[in-house]
């Protein structure tokens, strides 16, 4: 809707004019017009996935150079030997078109004037492109950015990993869906709440202590433990960072439920302690044999000693 509308502020300064707004698909290899208030269905299909490169127009041409290329006769110059019969079809004459360019300096399409009679630019017709390609750069830019926001934000609401904005006073800001489904609160009650609320250990005298700890450090990574709301606790690893935006503090924090690792952890340590027992208990028993085959040397001997003396006693030796 900016980029027609943009197209039409210029159409009426240049009466007579067609404006368009071509952008490049995913693999920016084409062209497609998406903006232009004189475009019908029937154009916009005839140069839908215009290759980029020399000779198919010059939009395409624009784009492939990185600059504007100015075609005063669709039917004799070289940038249309492939697009002649189209330019005729739809009766357009002259095109000027100019690369968009956004802030990472990436073209991404094309802006054209184009008429139904050989005419060239003047220098106000040069000066109005420049602006009107600036603009929609910045259209442009602004677009992605707000998907990019967007992908972003999804992104986070829907993540696995408990994620909270915490303002300065310990109010929650936000918290996403897994935090929501993790404490069992609605993301209204949250938002009414502190960390105090359901954080094991924090409470509104130690906050401050707290606070200072992250603007000192920025980034602080520690276990810890959450409340739900039926009053179970289940540990945690957490990240917390100290952020400044347009004038206020706050502390993003990411937390990991981490009760699955802990039950491993305690199964583990209690099977190292079963092995450490059967290992006392068998060097114990190693012990005991060695000290029962000790004894039982001397005492064999003393056995024996005593069988001669009983059987000289009876005169038997």
């Amino acid at each position: 809707e900016t980029l027609d509308q943009l197209c039409g502020m210029v159409e009426s300064i240049v009466p007579g004019s067609i404006t368009t707004v071509m952008l490049l698909d995913r693999e920016k290899t084409a062209l497609s017009f998406v903006a232009g208030p004189q475009l019908n269905e029937e154009i916009c299909s005839a140069f839908a996935d215009l290759e980029v490169g020399s000779g198919n127009g010059s939009c395409a041409a624009a784009v492939f150079l990185g600059r504007p290329v100015i075609v005063t006769d669709t039917q004799s110059d070289p940038e249309f030997r492939n697009s002649r019969e189209l330019a005729k079809r739809f009766g357009l004459v002259s095109c000027w078109s100019y690369p968009i360019i956004v802030d990472s300096g990436e073209v991404v399409g094309s802006l054209a004037m184009s008429h139904m009679q050989s005419r060239a630019p003047t220098d106000f017709d040069h000066r109005l492109l420049d602006t009107a390609t600036h603009l929609a750069g910045i259209a442009i830019q602004r677009s992605r950015d707000d998907e990019r926001l967007r992908f972003m934000k999804f992104s986070i609401d829907n993540s696995s990993t408990e994620v909270y904005w915490i303002k300065a006073d310990s109010s929650i800001e936000y918290a996403n869906k897994a935090a929501c489904d993790s404490l069992q609160y609605s993301r209204g009650e949250l938002s009414r709440m502190h960390v105090w609320d359901f954080g094991e250990g924090v409470t509104k005298e130690n906050w401050p202590t707290w606070t200072d700890r992250v603007r000192t450090n920025r980034r602080l990574h520690f276990e810890a433990a959450h409340r739900r709301k039926d009053g179970s606790v289940y540990p945690i690893d957490i990240q917390i960072s100290h952020l400044e935006y347009s004038g206020e503090e706050y502390i993003v924090a990411f937390a990991r439920d981490i009760t699955q690792q802990k039950d491993a952890e305690e199964r583990l340590q209690r099977q190292r302690d079963e092995l450490a027992h059967i290992s006392r208990l068998t060097t114990a028993g190693e012990l005991a044999a060695g000290i029962a085959h000790e004894l039982n040397q001397p005492l064999t001997a003393i056995a024996n000693q005593a069988y001669i003396v009983q059987q000289a006693g009876n005169g038997n030796i």
